[in-house]
């Protein structure tokens, strides 16, 4: 089970007050101050409990039906671009995915810290990278090209590999692997 920062954070002050004899609207109002002053960013990363249960990735048409099965994928893929990062470990088993962007019609921007903060969190050996075109054509730009090189080199550097980067929309996807391009 994950708990956040602030999910602590109010275990904590809930203890303190059960400990002491304040008045319930005392209390009441202490938990509304903190909640009003104390709102962290919370990183959720989507993950199996249970080691037994993790899918293991072994080519692009599994890594692409992971990110097909992904909820709200679908309804949104002719809408808007969308990147999500899988976190596999050494054994090629994902151990988590999650939604790093959601952009507009033809971008999305795409932070390398949060991309590498997931796999660190994760203790990744490797990472497969997702995003969609709605224009339904899975050809990667330029861009996408730059991106991924950069994320490469950054995952490298702290010793986990891109192992591809796949784009997909409602009727087919590229594998980047696949395509020569690593």
């Amino acid at each position: 089970m994950l708990y956040g920062v602030t999910h602590i954070l109010f275990y904590i002050i809930f203890v303190l007050l059960k400990q002491t004899k304040t008045h319930k609207p005392m209390k009441k109002e202490l938990r509304k101050t903190f909640e009003k002053f104390i709102s962290l960013p919370e990183m959720k990363i989507k993950f199996t409990d249970k080691a037994t249960e993790r899918i293991e990735i072994k080519n692009a048409n599994e890594a692409a039906s992971l990110f097909y099965s992904i909820e709200n994928m679908e309804d949104n893929m002719e809408h808007h671009e969308m990147f999500y990062a899988a976190y596999m470990n050494q054994s090629g088993k994902v151990m988590g995915v999650m939604k790093i962007a959601e952009g507009g019609i033809d971008s999305t921007a795409v932070d390398t810290r949060i991309i590498m903060q997931g796999g660190l969190l994760l203790n990744a050996s490797s990472i497969i990278l997702c995003h969609n075109h709605p224009s339904r054509n899975t050809r990667p730009s330029t861009d996408d090209l730059d991106m991924t090189k950069r994320l490469k080199s950054a995952a490298e550097i702290l010793k986990m590999r891109v192992l591809d980067h796949i784009i997909i929309s409602k009727d087919n996807y590229t594998s980047m692997a696949e395509e020569g391009v690593f």
